[in-house]
């Protein structure tokens, strides 16, 4: 059984940086690996039941991950098969304009960047800084454990209590 001093969170983010290699290297690609594992993420977290109780959090988290990349490319393929595939970023830019104005996305842009920084100036200080370097500096775990001189473990323990600290903010009904 999974260690039991580990909650679902703990798992999660001690396991990110494996994951991210993971994926990666099946898919060739560090940019699609982070998407896929954020997607493995968000499903697990909207149904945590499913993380309970298991044997190997890791093979888990893996195989959703490796399933989710199979998808991913499936559906690339599909499309561009019978599609020429124009800037894609560009269509998501044009669908967002054509449902808000920009005066109005650039408001909504600032009240929520407001948002997360007043979240991020809460944390206590070590917290803040292991949240900072791994989610802005793109560090990984280990390399800020080197640079804070703590274990891996306590940075996974800072990085979990940031993180949570989020919830409310990316929780849909704190958004309407």
């Amino acid at each position: 059984m999974a260690n039991s001093t580990m909650n679902q969170m703990d798992h999660l983010v001690a396991y990110y940086d494996d994951l991210i290699e993971y994926i990666s290297q099946k898919v060739g690609s560090r940019q699609i690996a982070i998407e896929v594992v954020q997607e493995t993420y968000l499903r697990i977290l909207q149904k945590p039941e499913q993380f309970n109780n298991l044997n190997s959090p890791i093979a888990f988290l893996k195989k959703v991950s490796f399933n989710i990349a199979l998808d991913h490319i499936k559906k690339d393929q599909t499309y561009y098969k019978y599609f020429e595939h124009p800037d894609i970023e560009q269509q998501d830019e044009n669908a967002i304009f054509t449902e808000f104005s920009q005066q109005e996305l650039m408001v909504v842009k600032q009240q929520f960047s407001q948002l997360i920084l007043q979240r991020i100036d809460k944390l206590p200080e070590t917290c803040r800084d292991v949240f900072l370097l791994i989610q802005f500096y793109g560090m990984s775990q280990v390399e800020v454990a080197e640079q804070l001189h703590m274990s891996r473990m306590m940075v996974i323990k800072h990085l979990t209590k940031a993180l949570q600290s989020f919830i409310p903010v990316f929780n849909e009904e704190s958004l309407h």
